[in-house]
C-alpha cells in the first residue's frame, strides 16, 4: 500500500506528520512559510485513511503497522539518508516513535504530541477558554463545537485559521477508519512499546511545544519526559491548547527557526 505524499524542494529531508483525522494541509500551512527559502526537502505524508491515503485493512489498523508503513515510505523516498521529523498530536506520537526506533532520525520537532494513547489514562488540562473577541459561526455552525472544545483562545483569527487549516483534513478523513483505529478503548491506537518509549532518553536534538490548556493530550507527562532528555528544548505556552499552532503562530515560528539551526 502506498501513502499519499508531497515532496517540495531539495536539501536535508524533513518529514511532516499531521494529527489524527487531519491531513497534510495543516502541516503545510504552518511550516511552508518558514521553509520556502531554506535548503530543506519537505516530505509531507497523509497518514492512512486521512487526506489522499487509503485505509488499512483491519489486521493492520493499529499504530505499530502505521509506524512501519510511515518508516518504509520515508526510506523509499530518501534511501538511507539522515532526516528530521516534525509531528503534531498523533503525528507527534509517531514522531517520538520514529526517533526511538530509526537511527537515521537526527532531529525531531513536535507540537502537542500524544504521549499516552488511551484517553482515560491521560493527565489532561482543564482550563476555561479565553474569549478574545466574539466569533461569527454562521458559515460553519456544525464545526463550531469541536473548535470551541479544543481551543484555548476563541477569536475570529483562530476560528478563521481553524476553517482553513483544520477543516479540510476533517472533511477528507475516513471517519470509520478513525473509529476502527481507536476501537476497544484505543487498544490498537496504542503503540506496543509505548511504556518503553515513555521511559526512553532519546539521543536526538528535539523540540517540543505544549499548551497549558491542552484538554486533548495534556502537557504534564510530556514535560516530565522532556526534562529527562539530554538534547531537549521545551516550550509550555500559557495561551494555548491543543490548537497551539493556530493560537501561537509567532512562537511556533520562533522555536522552529531555532530548531532549523540544529541541522547539519
Amino acid at each position: 500500500m502506498a501513502l499519499n505524499t508531497k515532496v517540495i524542494g531539495t536539501g536535508y529531508p524533513v518529514v511532516f506528520l499531521h494529527g489524527l483525522a487531519l491531513d497534510m494541509t495543516s502541516m503545510q500551512a504552518w511550516y511552508e512559510p518558514l521553509l520556502s527559502n531554506q535548503p530543506v526537502q519537505r516530505i509531507y505524508i497523509d497518514l492512512p485513511g486521512m487526506g489522499g491515503s487509503p485505509v488499512l485493512p483491519l489486521a493492520q489498523a493499529n499504530s505499530d503497522d502505521i509506524l512501519r508503513l510511515v518508516q518504509r515510505t520515508i526510506h523509499e523516498l530518501i534511501g538511507h539518508r539522515e532526516y528530521a521529523v516534525v509531528g503534531h498530536s498523533y503525528g507527534g506520537y509517531l514522531t517520538l516513535a520514529l526517533a526511538y526506533q530509526d537511527v537515521a532520525v537526527q532531529q525531531i520537532f513536535t507540537t502537542c504530541p500524544a504521549f499516552t494513547a488511551i484517553g482515560d489514562q491521560r493527565i489532561l488540562a482543564s482550563r476555561p477558554a479565553l474569549v478574545a473577541a466574539p466569533v461569527d459561526y454562521r458559515e460553519h455552525p456544525k464545526q463550531a463545537k469541536a473548535y470551541q472544545k479544543m481551543s484555548a483562545v476563541i477569536s475570529p483569527t483562530t476560528w478563521q485559521a481553524y476553517q482553513a487549516q483544520i477543516l479540510p483534513g476533517i472533511r477528507r478523513c475516513d471517519k470509520s477508519f478513525i473509529h476502527t483505529l481507536q476501537r476497544e478503548q484505543s487498544k490498537y491506537y496504542r503503540l506496543s512499546f509505548e511504556t518503553a518509549l515513555q521511559a526512553a532518553s532519546l539521543s536526538q536534538s528535539q523540540t517540543m511545544l505544549l499548551g497549558r490548556s491542552d484538554n486533548q493530550v495534556g502537557f504534564e507527562e510530556q514535560l516530565a519526559f522532556m526534562q529527562r532528555q539530554p538534547h531537549g528544548t521545551v516550550g509550555l505556552f500559557d495561551r494555548a491548547g491543543h490548537n497551539l499552532p493556530l493560537e501561537q503562530p509567532a512562537l511556533l515560528a520562533a522555536y522552529f527557526r531555532e530548531f532549523l539551526r540544529s541541522f547539519g
